[in-house]
């Protein structure tokens, strides 16, 4: 699975590397991995402590992604910047509001979604632009969007169903990222990630 998660613009990192998957992002020993290391991403994904992990871990960026009180979890928390990606309360947060996505200085447009994914830090890049990434990251429609849309790349990020989505589904390779069934995917699987990205 040698191949690059986000080359264009900047994110020339290679996401999974045959050479020990990209700085061991899945580790079935202990679930301590870094996520994105090069270029300032020395942060932990999945630790083995209740998935209590850091996703972004520049001085900028130190922000939960998943916390283990049902996705209470801050995403992004740089200066003036402090929000919610996933709450227990059916999404009810700063970070994706139904006013137009207020509070998150512009982070994603309801107009088409071409704006930048992390400005500070270098990373004033376009993540989600129409030309190159025609897809809709975060949709204010139930989150039924697409995470990446690349030519045989098409996965959902989070569908209504109860997360019950496809993260990753090039040719020959489909998962499921979250289930309603508390991670009980093909992503998280008991056996230690077992021929399941």
């Amino acid at each position: 699975f040698a191949s690059p998660f986000l080359t264009p613009a900047g994110f020339a990192s290679p996401f999974l590397t045959p050479a020990g998957l990209a700085s061991h992002f899945l580790k079935p020993a202990g679930f301590a991995i870094p996520f994105l290391t090069p270029a300032g991403f020395a942060s932990h994904f999945l630790t083995p402590a209740r998935f209590a992990s850091h996703f972004l871990t520049p001085a900028r960026f130190a922000s939960h992604f998943l916390t283990p009180s049902g996705f209470a979890s801050h995403f992004l928390t740089p200066a003036g910047f402090t929000s919610h990606f996933l709450t227990p309360a059916g999404f009810a947060s700063p970070f994706l509001t139904p006013a137009g996505f207020a509070n998150a200085s512009h982070f994603l447009t309801p107009a088409r979604f071409a704006s930048p994914f992390l400005t500070p830090a270098g990373f004033a890049s376009h993540f989600l632009t129409p030309a190159r990434f025609a897809s809709p990251f975060l949709t204010p429609a139930g989150f039924a969007s697409h995470f990446l849309t690349l030519v045989g790349f098409t996965s959902h990020f989070l569908t209504p169903a109860g997360f019950a989505s496809h993260f990753l589904k090039p040719a020959g390779f489909t998962s499921h990222f979250l289930t309603p069934a508390g991670f009980a995917s093909h992503f998280l699987t008991p056996a230690g990630f077992a021929s399941h990205f």
